[in-house]
């Protein structure tokens, strides 16, 4: 029955709007997502599964699809043109109780992934004219995050640092008995985020993409289109940011010119001590996905990423890691 009722109404939307499908992406348990064409305009065309009231995950699919088109249509309406450029064009959409889907523009480009890496960026994305493009990206979304607007917006993400601490505890103690076997890692973690833990819930003020992952950065003329906006939510100024730093490991240099350049342009009190809890709490996540990693065209950087990973742990619990990045 949820099958019947999923392809009667992506019938009915793919007839309305006559799109051509030309490509499935993904039809799996949460989105059926294709390319299409909708006369000469390529489009993407995506829907949820299953009924909203099928079950738990059904009701989180959901939730994501109409806080990604929520955000997206606010971001259209916004008149910032860095911003309106930068994100997706949703051209239709539709939400009911049980189902939503949006059709929007196909964004032409080239994917920053290197070979499928879940991880890794391609090298030329590493280069001067790209911190000028990511610290305007961050810069409009720290202004974005004040429009008086975005309390509208009901179903935005958010975690505290305790939420953070027990995603990456479990896993990581048992990693952290191998890569720091003479030193408590997880007890000094635990004091270093106990002391952080009120600021860093207070901070949480400035809207984040929360997954600033190669594959969804798509290069254009104009700079890049970033797609996948499921998570979209309230964290910090340094989260996004810092994530890309880190995925920067074997760019040591292009790494000081974006601290540099963010020093000079973020004018942000917190910016510092922010930066060093994420790179923290994602360092210690990082050396999981690390530590299981099988993927073929990963492993070769496996073993510097850990080394990099594990120094800026002890920097971090050291009291060392800001006097030597910033």
């Amino acid at each position: 029955m949820r099958e019947l009722t999923f392809y009667n109404q992506a019938s009915r939307i793919i007839d309305k709007y006559d799109l051509k499908i030309t490509g499935e992406l993904r039809l799996g348990m949460r989105y059926y997502i294709a390319e299409a064409k909708m006369g000469k305009q390529k489009a993407i065309f995506k829907i949820n599964l299953q009924n909203r009231s099928d079950n738990q995950e059904a009701e989180q699919s959901y939730k994501q699809l109409k806080r990604e088109i929520e955000f997206l249509n606010f971001i259209k309406k916004s008149g910032n043109d860095f911003l309106i450029s930068a994100l997706p064009d949703i051209l239709y959409c539709g939400i009911d109780k049980n189902r939503i889907w949006y059709i929007k523009k196909y964004a032409d480009g080239q994917i920053q992934s290197y070979k499928n890496s879940a991880f890794l960026f391609r090298q030329s994305f590493f280069n001067k004219k790209n911190i000028n493009w990511l610290i305007n990206f961050i810069s409009n979304f720290e202004n974005i995050s004040k429009n008086k607007k975005v309390k509208r917006l009901k179903n935005l993400y958010q975690l505290t640092l305790l939420d953070y601490k027990n995603f990456v505890a479990k896993p990581s103690k048992k990693i952290n008995k191998i890569y720091f076997s003479n030193f408590n890692v997880s007890a000094a973690v635990d004091e270093f985020l106990k002391i952080r833990e009120k600021k860093f819930n207070r901070t949480q003020n400035v809207l984040c993409h929360f997954e600033p992952y190669a594959a969804h950065f798509i290069k254009q003329k104009s700079g890049f289109c970033v797609i996948d906006w499921e998570n979209i939510g309230w964290g910090n100024i340094a989260h996004d940011i810092s994530i890309i730093w880190n995925r920067a490991f074997l760019n040591p240099a292009w790494q000081k010119k974006l601290i540099s350049e963010l020093n000079k342009n973020l004018k942000n009190s917190d910016f510092q001590k922010l930066f060093e809890i994420e790179i923290l709490i994602q360092s210690l996540g990082n050396l999981v996905f690390w530590h299981y990693n099988k993927n073929k065209n990963e492993l070769p950087f496996r073993k510097k990423y850990i080394t990099f990973a594990k120094n800026n742990i002890l920097d971090i619990l050291n009291r060392k890691f800001i006097n030597k990045n910033f």
